[in-house]
């Protein structure tokens, strides 16, 4: 139904809701998670959402990529605390990112700075989300927001970086979206530092890190791009 690829495994939702993750090694069943249906995989550690709404997530605590802060070792699935309501979820480098059926959306991980802490927490200013997508780059976790009235939003929750209007954002404005441009967005992608959108209208808008070509032109850092 729903298939993620991170740096080191991949993870699937089966039809019948149960989850598969692999790696090099094999692949094996989520043992407790069920009637999930969608999958996020970040730097050691993986998450669910399910059906109810809650999230579970599995495998190395030390990132506080488990919802419970910082913790030594590897863990089985479990359930975040405080997270409820979530209708999508999306997972950088270091940090995961869940919608809510408010419109509203909440981080945790290493760099949820918002609060000061690691536990979940609202990033301010979000209330019409209804999907999102992470570009997992070593230096930053960009967050891309679709919303209910057709704009993308971009976001970083750790080293200031792009969002497909210029450069750099400052350590303050990080921590709170930007818009990227006016866009029916209907389906979008996130690499390791560049976006793509596909317009309603048929043609695809992408930005971001430059520095291979990924935006589709010979240019470098960070105008949007139309083709």
């Amino acid at each position: 139904v729903e298939m993620t690829l991170g740096w080191h495994e991949g993870c699937a939702v089966r039809r019948s809701g149960s989850v598969l993750c692999w790696t090099h090694t094999g692949a094996t069943a989520v043992v407790g998670v069920t009637d999930a249906i969608d999958v996020a995989v970040s730097q050691g550690a993986s998450c669910a959402l399910r059906r109810a709404g809650d999230v579970w997530c599995w495998g190395a605590g030390g990132g506080a990529l488990l919802g419970r802060g910082p913790e030594g070792g590897s863990f089985p699935a479990r359930v975040v605390p405080g997270v409820s309501g979530a209708v999508a979820i999306a997972a950088g480098w270091s940090d995961v990112c869940v919608v809510l059926g408010t419109g509203e959306v909440v981080c945790w991980g290493g760099g949820t700075a918002p609060s000061g802490t690691y536990a979940p927490s609202a990033i301010p200013a979000l209330s019409t989300a209804d999907r999102i997508w992470a570009g997992n780059g070593r230096a930053a976790d960009i967050f891309f927001i679709g919303t209910t009235d057709g704009r993308l939003l971009a976001f970083s929750l750790r080293t200031p970086w792009v969002t497909g209007g210029y450069s750099m954002l400052s350590d303050v404005t990080s921590f709170f979206p930007s818009r990227v441009a006016t866009m029916s967005v209907g389906i979008g992608l996130a690499g390791s530092e560049t976006g793509c959108g596909l317009l309603g209208d048929g043609t695809s808008w992408c930005w971001g890190d430059n520095a291979h070509g990924e935006v589709g032109d010979a240019g470098e850092c960070c105008d949007p791009l139309t083709f």
